[in-house]
């Protein structure tokens, strides 16, 4: 099947592109202040057969009132912050660590966005 997007280290708990386990953000904000919450993604390989180049991770239906940011890992804490994030060529083996950060400026009132989804995309080839 390829690369998958996991909550955790351990590559237990996968968040889906269909809804069913989504990445979420919960956080009390003042009204007028400001949300931003980062967190860790793991990419892993559920195929030991293939090796993948060229990918890339990126956030489709955020804007400038919920804008999703993308890190490498650098020695446990969030490289520097893009759009995108584009891990090296691998196996994917062993899972990738990457950063992932939301913010909401300005906020006045509770909102429920669902339409912000994780896009995850490569090339891939037989090892």
């Amino acid at each position: 099947m390829g690369l998958r997007l996991y909550f955790d280290a351990g590559c237990t708990n996968e968040c889906s592109t269909d809804m069913s386990n989504p990445d979420q953000t919960r956080q009390a904000v003042a009204s007028g202040g400001q949300l931003q919450e980062q967190r860790s993604l793991w990419i892993k390989s559920d195929d030991a057969q293939k090796t993948y180049e060229n990918v890339i991770l990126t956030a489709s239906g955020d804007d400038a009132n919920a804008d999703y940011e993308y890190a490498p890992d650098s020695g446990g804490s969030p490289g520097t912050w893009a759009a995108s994030v584009a891990p090296s060529n691998g196996t994917f083996g062993t899972a990738v660590r990457v950063w992932r950060r939301v913010t909401c400026p300005n906020v006045t009132s509770p909102f429920n966005r669902t339409n912000i989804k994780h896009s995850l995309a490569w090339d891939e080839y037989a090892v």
